[in-house]
């Protein structure tokens, strides 16, 4: 990379050192090891290395000399290392927030309806998970369909339980995303194991996974899906991937017809789906925010004219005889003083201020007297 003229960071090449090393002890201890072998594993070292420098360079702040051809001026880098941190302090909110009360209460259905479904499409789909499944496995993992169907039923008739309650209570809201994870990902990779990856259950697999990033979010899903796929390494049977799997699409057949239609399908509707979720989701935004500028607004309106109100000119008299009166003890003081001169002063000033209360109070008075005038004239003219 040095040779292209890339300069990375030196955090990021120690990065970089120690996952190619780990991966090396890995494949070397871990795995059995031939000649072929050693060189796909030396190919993927060197992807990994690639990645992690140059992932590691964009994602972690910038820094001056480091880069394509190095960076000399700094300002350029303040501005994306700026950005860099913003995304970060996002990414930290958003995971702060999976583990809040309100966001997992937010995942439970609010409808009766959408337990009716799941239900109906946990059982029909264990059903096609069932058929496809090969026969060596049915007597060791037949409770295991069992299970996920009679959950299923459970699903389907808990909206006619006494004790079902619209929104649900904390105890459900922690039980959700335990019981979607279980159905959604967990059995799908396991039922996709049993039936040796045929296009039937993989159609499956892409349906429970999208109905997963609707019910719950992307990032949830990505994340349980990782889970699931590390959990079912130590679930038996162990099986190839990819010698099952290409075996199933060798030759066009009609349950690879169905599969591809029904995954498309499903990849197509689901994203319609969360789009119009998505779209609905940022409306109500706007609205709220519309409405809370508009409350604000109410408020200055109402704060304006409270004030607005003790520039009224009959207030405003009434604070000017208070000032004249605060201002009378002073004046007397200066007088006892001996001090006549400041003391006609404020004796003038007095009078000044009263002079103008009365001004005030004289155009308050008339104005009144103007608005009745004009009632009493467009009475008159009715």
């Amino acid at each position: 990379m040095a040779i292209l003229g890339f300069r990375p960071r030196s955090a990021v090449v120690l990065i970089t050192m120690a996952t190619s090393g780990v991966f090396a002890v890995y494949s070397r201890f871990f795995q059995s090891y031939t000649h072929h072998q050693g060189n796909v594993n030396l190919a993927i070292a060197i992807v990994i290395s690639i990645c992690t420098l140059i992932f590691g360079h964009y994602l972690l702040p910038k820094q001056p000399n480091t880069g394509r051809v190095g960076i000399k001026d700094r300002s350029p880098l303040d501005l994306q290392n700026q950005e860099t941190k913003r995304w970060w302090l996002r990414c930290l909110r958003q995971f702060k927030a999976l583990a809040t009360k309100k966001y997992w209460e937010s995942l439970f259905p609010k409808n009766a309806t959408t337990f009716i479904l799941l239900g109906i499409y946990f059982i029909s789909s264990m059903l096609i998970a069932l058929w496809f499944m090969q026969k060596a496995y049915f007597f060791p993992y037949i409770y295991w369909y069992i299970f996920v169907m009679a959950i299923g039923t459970l699903l389907a008739i808990y909206p006619a339980f006494h004790t079902y309650k619209k929104g649900g209570n904390p105890i459900l809201h922690g039980v959700w995303p335990v019981l979607l994870f279980v159905l959604l990902f967990l059995s799908t990779i396991q039922f996709a194991k049993l039936g040796h990856f045929s296009p039937m259950v993989c159609a499956l697999v892409v349906t429970n996974i999208g109905l997963g990033i609707v019910l719950l979010s992307l990032k949830v899903a990505i994340g349980m899906l990782g889970v699931a796929t590390i959990l079912d390494q130590c679930i038996p049977p162990s099986l190839p991937f990819w010698s099952l799997f290409w075996a199933g699409y060798n030759e066009i057949s009609i349950e690879l017809i169905f599969a591809v239609t029904i995954g498309v399908a499903t990849l197509i509707g689901f994203s319609f789906y969360k789009y119009l979720c998505n779209k609905a989701t940022i409306t109500l935004n706007v609205i709220e925010l519309a409405r809370s500028y508009e409350r604000r607004a109410a408020l200055e309106s109402i704060y304006t004219q409270v004030n607005w109100s003790r520039l009224d000119p009959t207030y405003g008299s009434e604070m000017l005889e208070a000032m004249s009166e605060m201002l009378k003890a002073p004046c007397e003081y200066l007088y006892t003083q001996g001090q006549k001169k400041l003391g006609e002063d404020v004796n003038s000033f007095i009078k000044k201020l009263r002079k103008f209360s009365r001004l005030l109070l004289q155009s308050a008075k008339e104005a009144h007297s103007l608005g009745l005038n004009k009632k009493s004239d467009s009475v008159r003219s009715d």
